[in-house]
């Protein structure tokens, strides 16, 4: 496992969250850009790099908002601190787990 996957699955045992994190082949990537931010800007901001951000973890808590429609899905996948690795947890216990997660309708 990739040291900064490691690191993540540390930081969401911290939190309670039991996961398995797993690499994916080259040919699946987590990165779904939502608005511009550069490199630097997102790695200083969150430790993780472009294209393996996860959902928390992060070096500073940040504001999250969570799409009310996410809930539709018992387990959820997400990045696990690169392109190459994820982890499944339930979603319920993923919002829980995210500190003042605003869950909301997003359109």
């Amino acid at each position: 496992m990739h040291p900064t996957a490691a690191r993540l699955a540390e930081r969401l045992q911290e939190r309670g969250l039991q996961v398995e994190v797993r690499t994916l082949n080259d040919f699946a990537r987590t990165a779904a850009l939502l608005s511009p931010a550069t490199a630097d800007r997102v790695r200083e901001v969150t430790g993780f790099s472009i294209g393996g951000i996860p959902p928390l973890g992060h070096d500073v808590e940040l504001a999250t908002t969570i799409d009310e429609s996410l809930r539709r899905f018992d387990v959820v996948w997400a990045a696990a601190g690169t392109p190459h690795d994820v982890f499944a947890v339930g979603t319920e216990a993923l919002i829980e787990a995210i500190p003042g997660a605003r869950v909301t309708v997003v359109s």
